[in-house]
């Protein structure tokens, strides 16, 4: 469908733009895989606005982090943001570096973070949709109890009215009906992808 190319060279066209123009930084992060540490990180990471998040849990190992991030403040350089940035993560314990200019990063490598980890106990997956402002990931982050392992995390803006997330999630049987309750009180259309067989065959 040529509506649907044009929207995806737009889409590229836009992003690439804000690379350019240096409003938007690319970042590649390494951290410590555990419990709310993915609310911490969004916290510190505060005012700017969060455009990418691209995560996949590897048992054992320290978590990888893709994240973009918008400037709020047009008067700071993107130089004098990325060594602020690095200060606030520093300060929980993340590793971070700017990989904006690295072509394989941008193109490839941010997309393939993490790795199969194979059968993770209790995992589902869900997909969702929520309003595009200022708060959304926030919310669902912060309603997360320390039962609910975040595993996967995938979100990209892409300047629409609803943003889309694909979301792993590990927790005891006995805590389904309350994940599934934080869910309905957030108000977020979601969907259970924890049978589909992509899901089943290509990411676990």
């Amino acid at each position: 469908d040529a509506s649907c190319i044009e929207f995806d060279i737009l889409r590229f066209i836009s992003e690439r733009a804000s690379y350019g123009e240096q409003t938007e930084r690319l970042y590649a992060l390494k951290m410590p895989d555990q419990s709310g540490k993915f609310y911490e990180l969004y916290k510190a990471v505060q005012p700017r606005w969060v455009t990418e998040f691209i995560f996949r849990h590897s048992p054992g190992k320290e978590a990888v982090v893709y994240m973009s991030l918008e400037r709020t403040d047009e008067r700071v350089t993107a130089e004098e943001d990325s060594a602020e940035l690095f200060k606030s993560l520093a300060a929980i314990d993340v590793k971070g570096t700017d990989v904006t200019s690295n072509e394989m990063a941008k193109t490839h490598a941010r997309y393939l973070a993490g790795a199969r980890p194979g059968d993770l106990p209790g995992e589902r997956l869900i997909r969702f949709e929520f309003p595009e402002h200022s708060g959304s990931l926030a919310a669902f982050l912060g309603s997360l109890t320390p039962e609910m392992f975040l595993t996967l995390l995938h979100y990209r803006n892409h300047g629409g009215q609803v943003g889309k997330v694909l979301a792993g999630i590990t927790l005891p049987p006995e805590k389904h009906a309350e994940f599934y309750g934080v869910l309905d009180k957030l108000g977020f259309t979601y969907v259970d992808e924890t049978d589909n067989p992509i899901y089943q065959e290509f990411m676990r």
